[in-house]
């Protein structure tokens, strides 16, 4: 395995010894204030709970009414296609009445096959059987 450099570097570096009285001098000056600051921190302290506070009740607020424009914008969009749809079934229907009902059955370059079914419903032979798919309104 090969040795990581910097590792290398750090291990070569002098080994430095702290005075006598360090650990108690950097103690004391953690727990005395900060020169200005004393009265101020506790004042910090509150204003960040606050708005901490004040961030955590408006992030649901907020997360609901962008989850609401999101619904709206999808219900929007169906209600849309579902209009799409409901005009394009009003034009299949035009149509169906216009024109007889005809059924493509195959062919070829030369022939295409078709049934009419009106033909066909005019020649219901009198045991009353009818073609699949149509039946004759009264």
């Amino acid at each position: 395995m090969t040795e990581d450099p910097i590792q290398r570097a750090l291990a070569e570096l002098p080994r430095l010894q702290a005075g006598p009285g360090f650990t108690d001098e950097v103690l004391a000056r953690a727990a005395a204030p900060a020169p200005g600051r004393g009265r101020l921190a506790p004042v910090g302290i509150v204003a960040c709970f606050l708005l901490a506070g004040g961030l955590a009740a408006a992030f649901p607020a907020w997360h609901q009414a962008r989850l609401r424009g999101e619904q709206r914008a999808r219900v929007e969009a169906l209600q849309r296609e579902h209009r799409e749809l409901e005009r394009e079934l009003r034009a299949l229907r035009r149509l169906a009445a216009e024109h007889s009902p005809v059924v493509y059955l195959g062919g070829d370059e030369s022939v295409d096959l078709v049934l009419d079914l009106d033909s066909l419903a005019g020649a219901v032979p009198a045991s009353g059987a009818r073609p699949a798919g149509y039946s004759v309104q009264p």
